[in-house]
Order: C-alpha cells, then structure tokens, then sequence
C-alpha cells in the first residue's frame, strides 16, 4: 500500500527499515525508490495461492515486479534468488504442478529508467 500511495503522490522513497519482514510479491509503481535499509531481511511468503501462473511467461508470479513503469529503483541490500521459466502453454498446463516452482526475483516488463542499487 506505501508503494502506492508514494506513486499517487507523484513518486518518493519507500523504506523498508532494519528488521524482519514478511511479505508477499512486491508490485512496484513509477517514481517510486523501494529502499531497504542495512540490517533489513525481507521474507517473501510461502503461501503458494499468492504466487499465481502468469502468461504467457508460464512461471510463477515474481517476488518483487512491475508492468509499463518508468523511474523506479531499488536500492539497499538484497537477496538473489532464481526462478523457473517455462515455455508458453496455458495456465492449466502448469496449475497441478505450480506450487513446486520457485519464483523469479525481480522481473521487469515494458519499463524505462529502473536501476539497482543492490545485489538483486
């Protein structure tokens, strides 16, 4: 919701602050700085219903994306991970096997001006 209401407000930082946090996927939006501060570890669920097929990639939904932004960071620490890309078939191809994927960490689609600051 803080990613939101930074974009609506015509862009800033979201900070994450030192500590334990657990979340589901991250949906950034334009003008937006996702920051985490040193110290912080981000724990992405395990509830497999909040990582849904998504086509036509025909992988899981990513941990942390964004669709048709411009102007968006990520910047602090960050923890790599992989994921599992499949070739494009229809979701019920995947749904029976779907919570044995491991998600993408970051996937930009259609964006300008993003840039890291960190190891993801």
């Amino acid at each position: 919701m803080a990613i939101s209401i930074c974009s609506l407000a015509g862009g800033g930082t979201v900070l994450i602050p030192a500590g334990l946090w657990l979340t589901g996927p991250i949906e950034l939006k334009s003008n937006v700085n996702l920051h985490a501060e040193l110290g912080t570890l981000v724990i992405f669920s395990t509830d497999h219903t909040l990582y849904p097929i998504v086509m036509p990639e025909g992988r899981t939904k990513s941990l942390i994306s964004g669709s048709n932004l411009q102007n968006v960071s990520i910047t602090g620490e960050g923890i790599p991970a992989a994921g599992i890309i499949l070739p494009g078939k229809s979701i019920k191809d995947y749904q029976a096997i779907k919570d044995f994927f491991r998600p993408n960490m970051v996937v930009f689609t259609n964006c300008k001006n993003i840039t890291t600051g960190c190891c993801v």
